[in-house]
């Protein structure tokens, strides 16, 4: 009987496993060698030092990361906005994103872009700024914010 029991629930774990509403669950890892999970701090950018020093943070199985702290803000970004949304992964290695570049006047824009990991601890955003031209930035991973 618990022989029975045991077959009936793999069966059953196999069947959801082939569901496309468990396979679309957001990851945030890239062919199951890095996750974004954690807290990302900006240490460089392409646009006048915009954002350096602010932290977001990447929560498992949310496709978002949530700004933590501000340092040098020019975007208009308050602490709790989603700075990165709809984080899919892509080929090893990168994920797309909607990368907040601008929430100032009441306006909120995101633009896509390509987040490209580097290493374990340090990723590239790649897209473009409010003017169009390119945005690249560099985060690295640090501990939780105090």
């Amino acid at each position: 009987m618990r022989l029975y029991f045991y077959l009936l629930a793999a069966l059953v774990v196999f069947v959801f496993a082939q569901c496309n509403t468990i396979k679309s669950i957001p990851t945030n890892t890239s062919g199951g060698l890095f996750s974004l999970n954690g807290n990302w701090q900006l240490i460089t950018s392409s646009e006048n030092r915009a954002m350096e020093g602010t932290i977001v943070t990447v929560v498992p199985g949310v496709d978002n990361a949530t700004v933590r702290t501000l340092n040098n803000n020019t975007y208009c970004v308050r602490e709790r906005d989603v700075l990165w949304r709809s984080i899919k992964p892509m080929e090893s290695g990168t994920f797309t994103i909607d990368n907040l570049i601008n929430a100032c006047q009441g306006n909120v824009i995101y633009r896509p872009a390509t987040l490209t990991v580097l290493t374990n601890d340090e990723v590239r955003v790649t897209g473009t700024n409010t003017y169009s031209t390119e945005l690249i930035q560099t985060w690295r991973r640090v501990a939780s914010p105090q």
